[in-house]
C-alpha cells in the first residue's frame, strides 16, 4: 500500500462471515440507521446501490455492513464529499464503514454499489454499528443496533464508481493537501491529533485516523505516522495530557483500554473546523529534549532522585548501596551509559529502586554517542534477599543460602516477599558489556533473589549483546515484559526462580540463544527449592530468516526446572518451538510439576522436539487434556520489524486460551493464547507507545 492511502474519510471491506437473514428493526430509544436497497430481486449481472441513511444525522458512524459474497460483489463507490472511502478486498463479505464529518454527516452517509453474483442477496445484508457519536462527541447507543432493512425503488445506481483511494479524496478535499517532511518512523509524533506527520493537524489526520477505524490502514506497522498516542485523543479525560500524576490520561476508555475509532477522528475533526476541542493540538507529555545534564558516578549510600529534566551520564559501575538506601528516577529520565568505559548499574542487597515511568513517558537507560550498538554497557542489575537454591554460603541463616553475582554483589536469603523498589514502563538498551575478566556478555537485566515485593511491570529490553532478562531464584512476579533482538537468550531462569509472569514478547530476528531457557541448577538440578514459575500469555515470534537443524528451540526447559506454561503463542520460529531436555527435567514431567497447555504453534521448524530422550515430547505436547493447537494464529503483520504487529486478527483461534489461577497476582481476564489479545484494528496493544523496535 502506497503513502497516498494514508488517509481516507472511510468505508472499509476486511475479512469475515454473512450474517444470514436480515435484522429486524430495533424498539424504543432514536431511530435506527436505515440501509435502504434499489432492488430486493435484480437479475444475475445487474448493479444495486445500497445506502446507509440516519435522519438523526450522526457525525460519526462505525461498523459493519456484511453480505453473502456469493450473491453480491462490491463494485465501488462515487466520489462524492464528505469523503466515505471503500476499500477493494470484499472477498470474505464484510465491509468496515467509519465516516465523520463535523456538523453532522449528511442524511445518507454513505452510497455502495453491488454487482449481483445470485439470486436472494438482500436476506444477507445487515449493518452492524460500532460507533455512533453526535456532533457534541456523545455516544448514541441507542442507534448502535442493526439498521433497519428497507426497499426504496426510487434509488438511482450511480455510474462512475470505483474503489476509491487517498488520491481520489485529495482531489475533492476541503483543503490543499502538504507535502510530507523526511521520512519518519512510527511513533515519532510529539502534537496530539497531529497522526500523519507533516508539521501539523489538518483534515488529512482526519482522514488518516478513519481509515484506521476502518482497518483500511494498520495501526501500528506505517511510516511517518503516530496513531497508537497521537490519534487517541478521546475520551479527553481532562483536565491532564498524560503527564506524571495524571491517573486517567486522554484515550484512555472506561475498561481500562486504549481504542483509536471514530470517536478520536471526530475530535481532530472538530479542531480542525475551528471548534476549541480539549488534547487535540497540544504538545504530548515526554517528546521534547531534556535541557540539563548530569554525572552518575560511583557508590550511591543515601537515598538520591534523578530527575526528569537532566540526561543522566552513567560512567563506570554505579552501585547504591545500603539498607533502605532508595535510587528513585522520575519518569521520562534517560539515562546515558559512557561507552568509553564499562559502565553499568547494580542495586545491592537491602538497597531500592523506585523507577515508576509512565506510558507516555518511560525510563529509559541506553547508550551515550551517536550510534549505539548491543553491548556499548553493561546493564541493570537488582539484587534481592528472596530465596534461592545454590549457593556458597548460608549467609548466616540456616537454609537461606546466599550467592556472590559477576559483579561482586551478594543476593539471596529467606525474605520471600522481599522488595528491591519498583520497575515500571523501563526500557533497557544496548546492555550487555562483559564484567571485567569475564569473557561471556552480561545479562541487560538481572534479577537476582528478588522477592514478590517488587513491583516489576512494562519493561522492555532492547538489542542486548547477550541474554535480555535473567531470573536467579527468589519470588519476582512481572507482568508485561517485551525483550527484542537479544543476541542470546530472551529470557532464562536458574536457581529455583518460583515467581511468576504474565504478558511476555520476545521477539528478534537473529540470536544464538532459546527464546527462553528454564533451569533449576546447572550444578544441582534437585537443589531445593526447585525452579517452578507460573506463566501465562507469551508470544514468541522470529521476525523472519532462515533456520533448521541446531537453531536453538524457542523454549528450552532442561536442569531439573519444573513450572507451568499457558497460553503460550510461538509462531515462525526458525527451530524446535519446545524442547525438554535431561532426565531431571523429564522427571518434573512425569511429577506433574512442568507442564506446557493451551498453547498455540505455528510456522515453526517442528512445534515440539522430536529427539530420543527421557521423554516424548511430540506425544506430551499432542495430549488432549493439554488443549495445544497446531494452526495459523493469524498475527496481523508479525515481520515488520521496526514496528511489528503481533495482535491476531479477528477471528483467530488465539482469541479463546485458559484463564490463568485466582491467586492476587494474575489479570483473569487475559483468558486467551499470547500476549496480545484480538480486539479489531483500532485496539491499542499494551506493548504500543514507549516500546522501540528498530
Amino acid at each position: 500500500m502506497n503513502l497516498m492511502r494514508w488517509a481516507g474519510l472511510v468505508v472499509a471491506l476486511l475479512s469475515g462471515c454473512a450474517d444470514p437473514g436480515a435484522p429486524m428493526a430495533p424498539a424504543g430509544g432514536g431511530r435506527p440507521l436505515e440501509l435502504a436497497l434499489s432492488n430486493a430481486a435484480a437479475p444475475v449481472g445487474a448493479k444495486i446501490a445500497v445506502t446507509l441513511r440516519s435522519d438523526e444525522r450522526p457525525a460519526a458512524v462505525q461498523g459493519w455492513l456484511r453480505f453473502d459474497r456469493t450473491k453480491l460483489r462490491f463494485a465501488g463507490q462515487p466520489l462524492i464529499w464528505p469523503a466515505a472511502l471503500i476499500g477493494a478486498d470484499s472477498s470474505v463479505g464484510r465491509l468496515h464503514l467509519a465516516a465523520v464529518q463535523a456538523g453532522g454527516l449528511p442524511a445518507t452517509i454513505v452510497t455502495a454499489v453491488f454487482e449481483v453474483v445470485g439470486p436472494g442477496y438482500a436476506g444477507s445484508l445487515a449493518f452492524q454499528p460500532e460507533h455512533v457519536a453526535m456532533p457534541d462527541l456523545s455516544r448514541r447507543r441507542d442507534l448502535e443496533r442493526p439498521a433497519r432493512i428497507t426497499i426504496d425503488g426510487a434509488l438511482v445506481v450511480p455510474d462512475d464508481v470505483r474503489p476509491l483511494v487517498l488520491a481520489d479524496w485529495m482531489a475533492v478535499a476541503p483543503r490543499p493537501s502538504r507535502r510530507p517532511g523526511p521520512q519518519r518512523l512510527p511513533g515519532d509524533g510529539s502534537i496530539f491529533g497531529e497522526v500523519i506527520i507533516d508539521g501539523g493537524v489538518d483534515v488529512f489526520d482526519v482522514l488518516g485516523l478513519q481509515n484506521v477505524a476502518a482497518a483500511i490502514f494498520p495501526l501500528l506497522t506505517r511510516l511517518n505516522d503516530d496513531f497508537a498516542v497521537a490519534g487517541d485523543v478521546f475520551p479527553y479525560n481532562t483536565p491532564g495530557l498524560g503527564e506524571v500524576g495524571d491517573a486517567v490520561p486522554p484515550g484512555l476508555e472506561a475498561d481500562g483500554s486504549h481504542e483509536v475509532d471514530v470517536f478520536d477522528a471526530l475530535a481532530v475533526a472538530n479542531y480542525v473546523a475551528g471548534i476549541a476541542v480539549p488534547v487535540v493540538g497540544q504538545p504530548i507529555p515526554g517528546r521534547t529534549p531534556r535541557a540539563g545534564q548530569a554525572a552518575l558516578t560511583g557508590v550511591i549510600t543515601a537515598d538520591r532522585t534523578l530527575s526528569r529534566d537532566t540526561v543522566y551520564q552513567l560512567s563506570g559501575h554505579v552501585i547504591v548501596s545500603g539498607t533502605g538506601v532508595t535510587l528513585t528516577i522520575q519518569a521520562g529520565t534517560r539515562i546515558e551509559a559512557d561507552p568509553a568505559v564499562r559502565s553499568a548499574l547494580s542495586i545491592r542487597f537491602g538497597a531500592l529502586i523506585n523507577a515508576l515511568g509512565t506510558r507516555l513517558e518511560p525510563i529509559v537507560f541506553t547508550c551515550g554517542g551517536a550510534a549505539p550498538a548491543a553491548g556499548c554497557w553493561g546493564g541493570l542489575t537488582v539484587n534481592g534477599a528472596a530465596l534461592i537454591n545454590n549457593g556458597p554460603f548460608g549467609g548466616g541463616l540456616v537454609g537461606c543460602p546466599q550467592k556472590v553475582e559477576a559483579g561482586g554483589g551478594i543476593f539471596g536469603g529467606c525474605l520471600i516477599q522481599h522488595t528491591s523498589g519498583s520497575l515500571r514502563y523501563v526500557r533497557v538498551e544496548f546492555a550487555g558489556a562483559p564484567w571485567p575478566g569475564n569473557f561471556s556478555p552480561a545479562a541487560a537485566v538481572a534479577l537476582n533473589g528478588v522477592g514478590s515485593g517488587t513491583t516489576l511491570e512494562d519493561i522492555q529490553i532492547r538489542e542486548a549483546l547477550g541474554d535480555g532478562l535473567t531470573v536467579a531464584g527468589g519470588r519476582a512476579q512481572l507482568r508485561e515484559l517485551i525483550v527484542t533482538r537479544a543476541g542470546a537468550r530472551g529470557l532464562s531462569w536458574t536457581d529455583g526462580w518460583q515467581g511468576k509472569l504474565q504478558s511476555a514478547i520476545v521477539y528478534r530476528s537473529q540470536g544464538s540463544g532459546p527464546a527462553i531457557e528454564g533451569d533449576n541448577a546447572a550444578s544441582d538440578p534437585l537443589a531445593a527449592p526447585r525452579s517452578h514459575p507460573t506463566i501465562y500469555n507469551v508470544t514468541i515470534s522470529e521476525g523472519g530468516g532462515s533456520g533448521g537443524p541446531g537453531y536453538p528451540p524457542a523454549i528450552l526447559l532442561r536442569h531439573g526446572t519444573g513450572g507451568v506454561l499457558a497460553d503460550i503463542l510461538i509462531a515462525g520460529w526458525r527451530g524446535t518451538a519446545v524442547e525438554i531436555n535431561d532426565a531431571e527435567t523429564c522427571g518434573r514431567v512425569q511429577a506433574d510439576s512442568l507442564d506446557v497447555h493451551h498453547g498455540l504453534f505455528f510456522g515453526n521448524q517442528g512445534d515440539f522436539s522430536t529427539d530420543a530422550d527421557c521423554v516424548d515430547e511430540v506425544v506430551f505436547g499432542a495430549a488432549p487434556p493439554r488443549a495445544n493447537l497446531f494452526v495459523d494464529p493469524l498475527l496481523l503483520n508479525p515481520r515488520f520489524t521496526i514496528s511489528p504487529d503481533l495482535r491476531p486478527a479477528d477471528g483467530s483461534p488465539a482469541a479463546i486460551g485458559m484463564a490463568p489461577p485466582v491467586d492476587g497476582f494474575f489479570d483473569i481476564p487475559r483468558s486467551f493464547r499470547g500476549a496480545v489479545p484480538t480486539g479489531g484494528n483500532g485496539k491499542v496493544p499494551w506493548y504500543a507507545g514507549w516500546t522501540v523496535w528498530y
